[in-house]
């Protein structure tokens, strides 16, 4: 069991987390290979690794405060960037940006790190990914939390996701991303708000997003 705390450790805004390593591995689609980038966070040589996969237009280093506490607790916490945002390639197909290869992009991260067991974190989408790779035979997930999602999803919900996704601004330039949402407080924007900026942005435009939200269906 990890061991849970109710005092919060504090932090200053010059005390941003870093990962201590990044990487690729090349997943494989349909139409091709292309990097699936992700950081990676305490001793290598640790036991059982933490993939921790974030939301549909979010990207990993959404979890950095999460991964720098487990790593301090002696755990390895991986961080990928799903196809199509952050540092990862994109796709060439919006209809490839579904379920199967989400999972097939982490079954190959999962061998890379060359674990027989996972522990799972997977908010929204990566909650999905994480419930399909759960029940399926022989597979590494040991525990799985998820958050922000369930195995049913109203079509309403997805819809008004669909709708502002369709909408977000093209993002040009390092820094632009904040400017967009100037009453973002800044302890949320160093947790988070940085894949808003043009290095780590979601890459994948609407038609990938709306493959995703109808394989959801």
């Amino acid at each position: 069991m990890i061991p849970l705390t109710t005092r919060p450790r504090e932090r200053t805004p010059q005390s941003e987390p870093d990962p201590d390593r990044r990487g690729t591995i090349l997943g494989l689609s349909l139409t091709g290979f292309r990097e699936v980038a992700y950081v990676d966070w305490g001793p290598a040589d640790a036991g059982v690794p933490v993939l921790c996969v974030h939301g549909l237009s979010r990207q990993g280093r959404d979890f950095d405060y999460l991964a720098a506490e487990l790593a301090g607790m002696r755990r390895r916490v991986v961080c990928p960037d799903l196809v199509g945002r952050g540092r990862s390639g994109r796709l060439r197909s919006p209809n490839e940006y579904a379920l199967p290869q989400y999972c097939a992009d982490m079954n190959a991260l999962v061998a890379r790190l060359g674990a027989e067991e996972t522990d799972l974190v997977g908010t929204s989408l990566g909650g999905l990914i994480g419930m399909v790779l759960a029940g399926m035979p022989r597979n590494s997930i040991r525990r799985l939390v998820i958050n922000d999602i369930g195995p049913f999803l109203p079509w309403k919900g997805l819809a008004r996701i669909g709708t502002y996704l369709s909408a977000m601004p093209a993002l040009s330039g390092s820094g632009r991303g904040r400017s967009l949402f100037p009453g973002v407080s800044g302890s949320f924007w160093r947790a988070g708000g940085r894949a808003m900026d043009a290095d780590y942005a979601p890459q994948c435009g609407v038609g990938c997003e709306q493959g995703a939200l109808l394989y959801a269906l």
